[in-house]
């Protein structure tokens, strides 16, 4: 007892005379009642050659992709400089870096005498931001090619340990490849897909598939709506332009629809406004229904005159029946062609 008290005693009086947060001894970390507390740091920025989307059992991730041997940058910073009770100033320690696997759980990457990752860590002025020159010295194809990640610890500069647990940040995953003509050159993943992302890639695919269908089946519809409307616009100037019996119809439709009083005015005056051309036609098409069959015979209760039984060349009855059926004819034809005076 006398002598364990002796042992600790310079550790108390160190304690006693600096603010600077000392480390626990080693046997702190493995102790079962330790809970870590959350780490004040973070990673602000990574830098690669290039970065890749894969796909992990489903799950979307980047991946940096670096040169083996050429130089990235990892700068991480405090988030709180206030640490169980304790001010962190990062130009009070010393740092160093360890390659992991890309995996569940932290399974490092064995060495025998050369580190697989090399680090040289720049601090700021005001101690709260740190930038690391980081070298990786194997090749992702060496290991079954699988991805790394670099976990950076802070270390105490007295006994060069982890300083604590919590004061410790993990990069994203990085590929690292032998030359950078590689980062033109994408080779097919060898690795085996399982079962999730084949269907989502199908999924995927199928939709992709149905969009572009459902634009094509728009286009033929739209298609097929303009060329049924042409066609019905064809088809309905040819029928109104050569179906000379239903136009007649109608034109007689909307003849007898008219007020008696109205007919002869409704007739002047469109002869009013036809042309001399169009005025020739109607008298050409009147020519043609009384050569045709509109000749206007005597009424059967009409009884002819001498001088028409005799079938004489001349009547000179002042009451002969076929005279008052000529002065019919030649009034209808001056109200119908004649045109009225402008006054």
């Amino acid at each position: 007892f006398e002598q364990g008290t002796r042992n600790l005693i310079p550790h108390l009086s160190r304690m006693l005379s600096t603010d600077a947060l000392l480390p626990p001894p080693a046997a702190f970390f493995s102790e079962k009642h330790y809970f870590p507390a959350p780490s004040p740091l973070q990673l602000v920025k990574q830098t690669s050659s290039s970065q890749e989307r894969i796909s992990i059992n489903g799950l979307q991730k980047n991946v940096h992709v670096v040169v083996k041997n050429a130089a990235f940058m990892v700068q991480i910073s405090l988030t709180n400089t206030l640490f169980e009770g304790h001010m962190l100033d990062l130009n009070n320690f010393t740092f160093d870096a360890m390659l992991l696997y890309d995996a569940e759980g932290e399974k490092y990457v064995d060495y025998v005498k050369v580190k697989p990752v090399e680090c040289k860590p720049t601090v700021n002025d005001a101690g709260n931001q740190v930038s690391f020159e980081l070298r990786i010295k194997v090749l992702t194809s060496q290991h079954e090619n699988s991805f790394f990640r670099v976990k950076i610890f802070v270390l105490d500069p007295t006994t060069g340990h982890p300083f604590h647990p919590a004061l410790a940040v993990m990069s994203e995953p990085v590929k690292v490849i032998s030359k950078p003509e590689q980062l033109k050159k994408k080779p097919p993943s060898t690795k085996k897909r399982n079962i999730n992302e084949v269907l989502v890639e199908t999924i995927t695919r199928i939709e992709e598939q149905q969009k572009e269908h459902q634009k094509m089946i728009e286009t033929l519809l739209v298609s097929s709506e303009t060329k049924s409307i042409t066609t019905a616009g064809a088809k309905t100037v040819q029928d109104d332009g050569t179906d000379f019996e239903s136009c007649f119809k109608r034109f007689f439709k909307m003849f007898y629809s008219l007020a008696v009083e109205e007919k002869p005015i409704k007739i002047r005056k469109l002869l009013r406004n036809c042309s001399q051309r169009d005025t020739d036609r109607v008298s050409e098409l009147l020519d043609l229904f009384m050569t045709e069959g509109l000749q206007r015979g005597l009424p059967s209760s009409v009884s002819p005159c001498e001088g028409h039984q005799h079938k004489t060349s001349l009547c000179d009855c002042n009451t002969c029946p076929y005279q008052r059926e000529l002065q019919k004819i030649d009034e209808f034809y001056k109200n119908f062609l004649l045109l009225p005076d402008s006054n």
